[in-house]
């Protein structure tokens, strides 16, 4: 158990920008750091659903809401994935020979491709939660009355009502926080599946790492678990509002194959690059399934 104490403090560590209560790094522990990442996860989804909860609350101007809901999971993780996200983006965009691509890759400056993209992306993200405005409209008092024990129990105790869209529960509201909360958990459950299952660069940071820590069966069995329950529970109960967590770690796995076969290798900031359009398309998911435009 202090093993398992160490890792996730030290996944915050190196995963968020927030300041870390226990920065201690302990060695042993560190091959446990990947079956940490769905819980670094929570705390960047709880913060965003908070923050999408309150904009509301104070009926923040849409585009405002808009830049923060956009920017907040970039901001609290230190804009780490966005930096893996461009240095793909040149490497791949370049089309050079495998080596070339490389060597771009750990390039620290950015070329044009990388900024190209990079706006690309923001504009992207903005653009999904400044169309969010219906979907994401948020009563509190919805909130703070309408899920009490009482009312759960009631709601449970019924028959389902036959609605596709809104699953075993149908709180549409509740159900845009839960999923949007569940989103960066589903995206780094799957980070931690592909860097333990693909074969990493000899450059890259997770080089060893997955065997570091036994047993790595272990560790993948714990990964699949939480994300078939990240994927699965919200869409039982909210129908096809619950399916952005899916569509986040579907994305993922397919941006990171890209990638992957791309560079031959798995390396960290393919992993940034999976991961950022993953939850920029399980955001898109999200609003376009509650607003019902789909």
């Amino acid at each position: 158990m202090k093993a398992w104490f160490y890792a996730f403090f030290m996944a915050w560590g190196m995963f968020l920008a927030l300041p870390c209560p226990f920065p201690k790094w302990d060695e042993d522990s560190r091959g446990r750091m990947l079956v940490c990442l769905p819980l670094v996860g929570v705390i960047v989804g709880g913060l965003w659903a908070l923050i999408a909860w309150l904009v509301d609350l104070i009926r923040l101007p849409a585009p405002l809401a808009a830049l923060l809901l956009a920017a907040l999971p970039w901001a609290v993780t230190g804009f780490i994935h966005l930096d893996g996200y461009t240095d793909v983006c040149d490497a791949m965009l370049s089309r050079r020979p495998l080596e070339e691509r490389r060597r771009i890759l750990k390039d620290p400056h950015a070329g044009a491709f990388g900024v190209i993209c990079l706006v690309l992306l923001m504009l992207a993200q903005f653009a999904v939660f400044l169309s969010a405005k219906k979907a994401a409209s948020v009563d509190p008092g919805a909130l703070l009355t309408g899920i009490g024990t009482d009312k759960l129990s009631e709601m449970l105790s019924k028959p389902a009502a036959p609605s596709v869209r809104y699953g075993l529960i149908p709180m549409p509201k509740l159900a845009f926080l839960l999923s949007l909360a569940l989103i960066p958990v589903a995206s780094r459950a799957a980070a931690g599946l592909a860097v333990l299952k693909l074969r990493p660069m000899q450059t890259s940071q997770y080089a060893g790492m997955a065997n570091a820590g036994r047993p790595v069966r272990g560790h993948i069995l714990a990964l699949i678990i939480m994300l078939v329950l990240v994927a699965a529970v919200p869409a039982v109960l909210f129908g096809l509002s619950g399916l952005a967590p899916s569509v986040t770690a579907a994305a993922y796995f397919l941006f990171c194959l890209i990638g992957y076969k791309d560079l031959k290798g798995m390396n960290g900031d393919i992993s940034g690059f999976a991961l950022s359009l993953g939850e920029l398309f399980g955001a898109a998911a999200l609003v376009l399934l509650s607003a019902g435009t789909l």
